[in-house]
């Protein structure tokens, strides 16, 4: 079992010195963009890896078109198909300039016909670096070519209300009728104000949701009022959570198991656990079924708040509930014991995941890494960070794990395993995210000023 070779490795890891083949033992070796062949693809996968590399190396568009029908042309495909193509776009999707160019490439050539799904695809990217003008000719072909749909404003008017534009995201959605000729349904209302809502403008969705309402141009439904929910939920208002639960049941409407989700989410964040387990049992007490996610919830709120023997109760009802159980649910149950410093339990529970052939997954270890940091259990967050690569493909480290161990590392000042586990992270291809880095950085200048080092890792 892990945690039975703690002890057998503990006493000589805090002198281990690691040899540089020992990265390609524990991380694999990193590939070598350039041992992959242009030409030689042997699959939709590769074809694709293989595409993407030359747009992002091309510096002329007329030596691209060629590279590209030269790639094409070696995989001896009778035609190019829409699925490759969606394919491509989809790994360029925050490449909006670089996805057109592709688009407008396919497009040229006569094996190939698009699709509404591969124009979505392409405004999505577009819309992500704010390309709008673009977006609306686009939005003009699709009707051309009869591909146009509600799901594409839906889409537009998703991505402009992230961008917080908030007028043109209106305007987008009366261009809907006026322009294109599509009448708004209760479902484009409803889509028009989640893209508000998860945008974190939910008071802009409120006031379109009181306008809309007051001047009879839509009947809510209950998912019109679970998006005004989730959205007050998200800036943890509890009391216009409270007004549109009020005016709900006063439309004669009473929440789904959706709704509870919600509501059963919000207080927990906001530490009113109490309420959240009446509306557990209110929700029971109306035939509806607890989903796996409203037991996640409630067990990572009861095991962070110290109330364990009540998380596992939610635990064991899980078990019992009409859904299988499932791999959150146990990562929630680990924590739930590590709160409680009960680090055999959550041991068990990760042997109980493995024999029911649901686990251990990367979130379960970093759910570990992360105790066994805050314990200052150094040897065995290590110990257990070495044994992911055990466990099998769904158990890689993720960035999430690294931050978690360069952090361990340099908050203890041992700066030379903390970059041992950096140049791990780099060799598997995972990219720094802002936390790792400035945790590396911090380390590194409050670690004897490492100026030279923290320059060469900021490379």
């Amino acid at each position: 079992m892990l945690r039975n070779s703690v002890a057998v490795v503990r006493r000589s890891l805090s002198a281990a010195r690691f040899p540089p083949s020992f990265n390609n033992l524990c991380y694999g070796r990193r590939q070598n963009a350039d041992d992959m062949q242009i030409g030689v693809a042997a699959t939709d996968d590769e074809l694709t890896e293989t595409i993407c590399r030359l747009i992002s190396r091309s510096r002329n568009p007329a030596d691209l078109e060629s590279a590209l029908d030269s790639a094409v042309t070696a995989r001896r495909r009778r035609r190019l198909s829409p699925a490759l193509v969606l394919q491509v776009l989809k790994k360029l999707n925050v490449s909006g300039t670089a996805a057109l160019l592709f688009f407008r490439w396919a497009e040229r050539r006569s094996d190939f016909e698009s699709t509404a799904v591969i124009y979505d695809a392409l405004i999505e990217s577009l819309c992500k670096i704010k390309q709008f003008k673009t977006v609306w000719i686009l939005v003009d072909e699709m009707k051309s070519r009869g591909l146009l749909s509600r799901t594409t404003f839906a889409l537009i008017c998703r991505r402009l209300a992230r961008a917080r534009r908030a007028k043109e995201t209106l305007e987008a959605f009366r261009k809907m009728k006026k322009t294109y000729g599509f009448t708004p349904q209760l479902q484009d209302y409803n889509s028009l104000l989640d893209s508000f809502a998860k945008s974190q403008q939910v008071g802009i969705a409120q006031a379109l949701f009181d306008e809309l309402k007051n001047r009879k141009k839509f009947t809510p439904d209950v998912k019109t009022y679970t998006i005004l929910l989730e959205g007050w939920g998200r800036e943890s208002n509890l009391l216009r959570l409270d007004e549109v639960r009020f005016e709900m049941r006063g439309d004669g409407l009473e929440p789904d198991v959706v709704s509870y989700g919600i509501l059963i989410h919000v207080h927990c964040r906001a530490g009113k656990h109490d309420e959240a387990i009446r509306l557990y049992h209110e929700m029971e007490g109306k035939n509806l079924k607890p989903t796996p996610h409203i037991y996640c919830t409630l067990i990572n709120a009861l095991g962070s708040g110290k109330r364990l023997s009540e998380a596992i109760e939610f635990f064991e009802l899980s078990k019992n509930g009409p859904f299988p159980i499932e791999a959150p649910t146990y990562n929630s149950v680990v924590g739930a014991y590590c709160w409680s410093n009960r680090m055999d339990d959550a041991f068990r529970i990760v042997e109980e995941m493995r024999n029911r052939g649901l686990g251990p997954n990367s979130r379960t270890y970093d759910v570990l890494l992360h105790h066994h940091s805050k314990l200052r259990r150094i040897d065995e967050a290590f110990v257990l960070f070495l044994r992911m690569g055990d466990e099998g493909s769904g158990c890689k480290p993720t960035l999430s794990t690294y931050t978690i161990m360069v952090r361990m590392f340099c908050n203890e000042g041992r700066m030379d395993m903390a970059r041992f586990i950096w140049d791990g992270m780099k060799a598997r291809g995972v990219l720094p995210g802002v936390h790792v880095f400035s945790a590396m950085i911090d380390g590194l200048c409050c670690n004897g000023g490492r100026v030279d080092e923290c320059e060469e890792v900021s490379h």
